[in-house]
């Protein structure tokens, strides 16, 4: 006798749950089932990618009071769903078919932290480090092509900053 067992978590993020039986009508003519399925799935995609963008965002509910405010509404919306859409699609092409929550949930695992203080010459410098992501966090930046860890370290001193935003007010000996 053998046992076999999922997670529940792994097995809702490798395979999306479309067991059941589903009535799919269309006002199209001359489609093919897979076809119509095909459809179906895009669009449930999308709803379930805008759904968790306007939740992350907290781009609800809307209350603009101009058009311009609506437009850059609906213009950071857009851009984010084209954003999430671009991400899934390179995933989809290394066979990754992950929904954009759980992309989201294991990508928030990495963080980064900002430490502040004050040197010797009483200047402010602030540090910025970047942890390692998770394994599978790395296996998504890997199939990305992006490095997993986008800095490792980044010190930022004010006095440099203030040199470098107005070069004229110092001279070269200082």
């Amino acid at each position: 006798m053998s046992v076999f067992y999922l997670s529940k978590a792994f097995a809702m993020a490798s395979k999306p749950c479309l067991d059941g039986f589903y009535y799919l009508r269309s006002n199209v003519h001359g489609l093919v089932e897979q076809t119509v399925w095909a459809y179906y799935i895009i669009i449930r995609e999308i709803e379930c990618t805008f759904r968790q963008l306007k939740t992350d965002q907290n781009l609800r509910p809307i209350y603009h009071q101009t058009d311009s405010n609506t437009e850059a509404h609906l213009f950071l919306g857009l851009l984010s769903y084209w954003i999430v859409n671009t991400i899934r699609h390179k995933l989809k092409a290394h066979g990754d078919n992950r929904y954009w929550t759980v992309i989201h949930r294991v990508m928030s695992t990495q963080k980064t932290g900002t430490s502040t203080a004050v040197n010797a010459l009483g200047e402010e410098v602030k540090m910025r480090i970047c942890i390692r992501p998770t394994l599978a966090a790395a296996e998504i930046y890997k199939r990305l092509g992006y490095r997993p860890t986008p800095f490792w370290k980044i010190e930022i001193c004010t006095s440099q900053m203030h040199k470098q935003q107005n070069p004229q007010n110092y001279t070269s000996d200082s």
